[in-house]
């Protein structure tokens, strides 16, 4: 992952694992926010905002307010389900047995009433397992049409806001930097699914993946 110069190591000696992973991914989390604040403070200096004193002492058109009211183009309606992943529901109890495992009871329940009815959750649901799994199926689904009406980042915006994971006794939130690189991505990242996604005569069917062989793709 890393390159250093001058390391006096054998290259085999050396292990990456799931607490370095974590690690690292931590410091990304941390990393994007200070990017984040970076850019927000060098677009302020670029193109720094008009303040109401400013705004205040402009001259002001009674004929050029009227004119720019009338050039306004009428609101859009809003629609509170934009932009809301939506289930395919042929396919919903299937995909619920599958991933029971990863919750608890009381979350699991939470979860079926978030997909079937989109009753918003108490909290956050906790997954416990790694976080590319969970990211891993939703990708999935979408891609096979099975979550509809909304695109890949309103899908990572679902999921950052309703979804926790913990694969230990760390709790750790999702980071949208990560998502992205799982979400759109053409290749499956994840080394251990938890379901897969086949087409049989343009029908799509869900199954377990479960790993029988130390050395399986799975």
């Amino acid at each position: 992952m890393f390159i250093f110069n001058n390391l006096q190591s054998d290259y085999r000696d050396i292990y990456i694992g799931d607490e370095f992973v974590e690690s690292l991914h931590d410091t990304l989390k941390i990393r994007d926010k200070f990017l984040s604040e970076l850019v927000s403070e060098v677009d302020e200096i670029l193109n720094p905002r008009e303040t109401f004193e400013e705004w205040m002492a402009k001259p002001k058109n009674p004929q050029q307010t009227d004119e720019a009211t009338a050039e306004q183009p009428p609101k859009t309606p809003y629609n509170p389900d934009a932009g809301r992943p939506k289930f395919n529901r042929q396919y919903i109890d299937d995909f619920l047995q599958l991933i029971r495992t990863y919750f608890s009871e009381e979350h699991f329940n939470q979860l079926g009433a978030l997909i079937k009815a989109e009753e918003q959750p108490a909290s956050q649901l906790m997954f416990n397992g790694n976080n590319n799994k969970l990211a891993d199926v939703f990708e999935q689904l979408y891609e096979a049409n099975l979550i509809v009406g909304c695109n890949k980042v309103e899908l990572e915006k679902w999921i950052l806001k309703h979804f926790l994971y913990s694969n230990g006794d760390k709790v750790n939130e999702y980071s949208e930097g990560w998502l992205s690189a799982i979400i759109p991505s053409d290749n499956k990242i994840c080394k251990s699914p938890i379901l897969e996604v086949r087409m049989r005569d343009k029908v799509p069917f869900l199954f377990s993946t479960v790993r029988n062989k130390k050395n399986s793709k799975y």
